[in-house]
């Protein structure tokens, strides 16, 4: 350690006493403390006022050796915070969950006695009255001794993570603060509209490291304990500080940018994946927006934390990652995984501008963080030489299409809507800011072109850098950049964009013939309801008399004619390739005129255009705007199909018919009749065993198309499973990673519920250490049908489990058919004061799911008995109370198609069959 060095150390420790001396002055001044009753607070109260400006945080947090070693469960700290205030008030609004120990304010060094502190449990948070008011021109330092909780049963706030390697527990210190967990580490001004800069010092035990958004300053050793000081921060909201105390190493990549990717030593290996990426990824988003990640950083580190519930966080130089999202083996990971994990690095990488350097206001335009974090996951794979992964072809459909489902309800909110508590908070991290907010960017860009949309956002990110943002100050910069004639007469690029963002759904876009010209109208799309909704569409299309893609706008509350577009056989395909956020429904004419060219040429489509008609005829079924009759016609050129974008719409939609019905083996059996004929052809084509031939889309395309296969039972795709399981098993022949889950999965749903194999890979679980082959397990034990076993699993579930293992569990076993749900179902209803003592909040999202998926009266009148009988103040009761109001209303939709599909395949006997 260098001379300089410890003097360094020793100055920051000697103006650190010289804060606490101060606070024992306080002694002279005693304050009050106390607690606001939680109840009859209003929206609002759960923000901080705005008249407390913070500028600087100093932060010393010390974590003992016995939180460490799985004894102590508390940390201590000290905050100072530099702050100026808008507005004379003798009172400061920050806040804070943990326990104060003491209080000062200084003026230029002159002490402002606090004379009582309250802290509202609800809200969370602190106010501090002082005797004197505080000034517009004073130079304030708020002083703050606390002491905090370890959460050790969830990453949030500081988290004491468990976790074992060579069979030895070992810990160690991790933190998540989005979006309002700051306050769980120290008292803070808990919002991202309060940017400040950040010196964090830690205290922490000899043999551990010490990592955090900043490089380390200096660290020195003193009596077993080792103090770390890291650099300034760049200004940045608050949770977005993040740090780490473990023992795991990290490989390192110089350049510009010190890259480091962390994780347990025994994975070193699996880290040059992260590495290689990293690098190249940080370096295409230089190029693309123009400014360095070099501006507001000098080092990127990534870290792999074992068995924690998140899969990622962008935390500002130093992002962390569940390990199996991070860490990358050739020999282990599916093509799935592989992607998954390098979506979900540029999807952080890209959050240090989007997000970081530019952050929103408020968590009720979260879209301007995740919606272009998630659009760039899938742009810059392309500018990193990984064209062949077709990112924006997959944007469609593993995002406006999942999109679609969740925003077709009355209810559904929009990617601007106000949010005041917690939940509100957590509810918007959800398919309607990521996936809904991706796709009307990418709508955007295909509205002014993308030169214009990058022009316009590096402006953006220029004008807005270390600041924070809001959707008015995006829609001047892309604005700014409209050439003429792009948008409607009169119609400004604010109102367009608007139209979208301030409402929940989309539009149906209907196209009807006249003769030789198509009129185009619109309403919402809603599986259930109405709405007068309307928005300014930008509709693209494509028809046979014409060979290029052409537009129109379709304006609310009135139509367009599209002159003179077909011939007497021609066809239109409206939306072409998917370029706006709306679906398209057709008249008789044009749908059998596609129909028939379908069936002809599909090839004269593109993949995308096949995959939005499957998409949009199986969703307009579901809501009741085309027969089923008209579904099961159209698609029927699926027998010949062989790409992977129009089976992975078409096995969606099968799924979401299947799902409703699994009580009704009758009608399962018809629907599965129906896909085994279409499926048939190209499941015949997929090979199990020849995987050097086969390109990364193929083998995306593999486990879909043959777990769709066995699903249904088909013989080939049982048998060869079963064989494949069997040499695994026997002779230890590796199964390929890419249909490893699919194999797992129907060995054990097809051996009548034997045991034997079921827990010859429990143990296997039970015994490796391997991030993607635990995920493989996970998601497979609950395939089988022995109920037995299903009830072992779910023990397991709360006994031994970690909370990101039990949701897979959860998952696994309720997805299993009506014998899962049920067994789920029942299982959570016996046992929930258990399971959410262990699983918390994993727990609520767990339940919820299981009651959305419910299909019975029984289950219904079940679920509303449990619901009476709970307390009044009952957390669960609350949110399935409101989840329950989503199941009747698929019950209603169930109600409905049943009806018409009962008809369709002749289950009443004076109805003819249409088979």
């Amino acid at each position: 350690m260098k001379v300089l060095d410890s003097i360094r150390i020793l100055r920051f420790n000697i103006i650190i006493l010289a804060f606490l001396s101060t606070l024992l002055t306080i002694s002279a001044h005693p304050y009050q403390t106390g607690t606001v009753p939680s109840k009859n607070l209003t929206n609002t109260s759960y923000r901080l006022p705005n008249t407390t400006i913070p500028s600087k945080y100093y932060i010393d947090i010390e974590i003992p050796e016995d939180a460490l070693n799985g004894k102590n469960v508390t940390f201590k700290g000290f905050v100072k915070i530099l702050f100026t205030v808008t507005k004379p008030s003798d009172t400061i609004y920050l806040n804070g969950f943990v326990r104060i120990w003491n209080i000062t304010l200084t003026d230029n060094d002159k002490i402002i006695p606090a004379l009582k502190y309250l802290k509202n449990t609800t809200t969370e948070i602190l106010m501090i009255v002082f005797k004197n008011k505080l000034v517009i021109s004073g130079n304030y330092s708020l002083i703050i001794c606390y002491s905090g909780d370890l959460m050790t049963d969830i990453i949030k706030g500081v988290s004491r993570i468990k976790y074992t390697e060579d069979r030895r527990t070992k810990y160690l210190i991790a933190t998540q603060f989005q979006p309002t967990y700051a306050r769980y580490a120290f008292p803070c001004f808990d919002e991202p509209l309060y940017k400040a800069t950040f010196i964090l010092k830690i205290s922490y035990p000899v043999g551990y490291t010490a990592m955090s958004n900043r490089p380390e300053k200096e660290t020195i050793v003193r009596n077993n304990t080792k103090i770390t000081v890291f650099q300034e921060t760049q200004k940045m909201s608050t949770y977005l500080l993040a740090f780490s105390v473990s023992k795991l190493t990290c490989s390192k990549s110089d350049g510009n940018v010190s890259l480091k990717v962390c994780s347990r030593d025994k994975f070193v290996d699996d880290r040059s994946f992260a590495l290689n990426h990293g690098l190249k990824l940080i370096n295409a988003m230089n190029s693309w927006t123009n400014f360095n990640y070099s501006e507001g950083n000098s080092k990127l580190d990534q870290f792999a934390i074992p068995g924690i519930t998140e899969l990622a966080m962008e935390n500002w130089g130093f992002v962390t990652y569940h390990e199996f999202m991070l860490l990358w083996n050739k020999a282990e990971a599916s093509s799935e995984l592989t992607q998954a994990s390098v979506e979900t690095i540029a999807h952080e990488l890209s959050h240090q501008w989007f997000g970081n350097l530019v952050t929103t206001s408020w968590w009720d335009t979260l879209f301007l963080n995740e919606g272009f974090a998630t659009y760039f996951q899938h742009y810059l794979l392309n500018l990193i030489g990984l064209e062949y992964l077709e990112m924006e072809k997959q944007l469609i459909i593993k995002q406006q299409q999942v999109a679609f489902v969740e925003d077709a309800h009355i209810d559904s909110s929009a990617l601007t809507s106000d949010v005041s508590t917690v939940d509100e908070i957590e509810d918007k991290f959800g398919t309607i800011s990521y996936s809904k907010g991706a796709s009307v960017i990418k709508m955007i860009e295909n509205v002014i072109g993308p030169n214009n949309f990058k022009k316009s956002l590096r402006v953006y990110l220029k004008k807005n850098a270390f600041d924070v943002t809001t959707p008015e100050k995006l829609w001047d910069s892309l604005g700014s950049f409209i050439k003429k004639r792009t948008l409607p007469e009169n119609l400004t690029f604010s109102e367009f964009i608007t139209n979208w963002t301030n409402k929940g759904g989309f539009p149906l876009v209907t196209a009807v013939s006249n003769g030789n010209d198509v009129i185009l109208t619109q309403k919402r799309f809603l599986y259930d309801g109405e709405s007068n909704d309307q928005w300014y569409v930008p509709v693209t299309y494509l028809s046979s008399n014409c060979g290029t893609v052409e537009t129109v706008w379709l304006k609310p509350h009135s139509n367009v004619t599209i002159k003179s577009v077909i011939d007497n056989d021609g066809w239109i395909v409206v939306n072409h390739n998917s370029r706006g956020y709306y679906r398209v429904k057709y008249d008789d004419v044009l749908y059998n005129r596609l129909t028939k060219a379908l069936k002809t040429n599909a090839l004269q489509f593109t993949d995308l255009d096949r995959a939005q008609i499957v998409d949009d005829t199986f969703n307009l079924a579901m809501a009741g705007q085309i027969t089923y009759i008209d579904l099961f016609k159209i698609i029927k050129f699926l027998k010949n199909e062989t790409s992977y974008y129009p089976w992975d719409a078409a096995i969606r939609g099968f799924n979401d018919i299947k799902v409703k019905f699994e009580d009704n083996s009758q009608l399962i059996g018809h629907i599965d009749h129906v896909l085994l004929d279409l499926i048939h052809g190209v499941a015949n084509n997929v090979s199990l065993i020849n995987w050097d031939t086969i390109d990364h889309v193929s083998s995306l395309k593999l486990p879909v198309i043959w777990l769709a296969a066995c699903q249904t039972g088909q013989k080939d795709c049982v048998s060869e499973t079963r064989r494949l399981f069997g040499e695994f098993r026997n002779k230890s022949k590796s199964i390929n990673p890419n249909i490893r889950q699919v194999v797992y999965c129907n060995a054990l749903r097809y051996n009548n519920g034997d045991a034997t194999d079921w827990k010859f890979l429990w143990n296997r679980f039970l015994t490796t250490d391997q991030p993607h082959e635990r995920i493989y397990i996970l998601t497979s034990l609950g395939c089988t049908t022995n109920k037995d076993l299903l009830t072992f699993y779910l023990d397991a579930s709360i006994n031994i489990l970690t909370p990101f293992e039990f949701e897979i569990v959860w998952d696994s076993v309720y997805r299993n058919g009506f014998i899962g749900l049920d067994k789920a179902f029942n299982y959570f209803l016996e046992n929930h004061s258990v399971i959410f003592k262990y699983a918390n909040e994993y727990a609520v999202g767990v339940f919820s799911n299981i009651i959305e998926r419910l299909i019975t009266d029984d289950q219904v009148k079940k679920l509303e008995k449990f619901i009476d009988e709970l307390d009044e103040d009952s957390e669960i009761k609350t949110f399935a109370e409101e989840t329950l109001k989503s199941t009747k209303r698929n019950l209603k939709i169930k109600s409905r198609i049943k009806i018409e599909l009962e008809k369709y395949f002749g289950i009443h006997p004076s109805v003819v069959t249409h088979l």
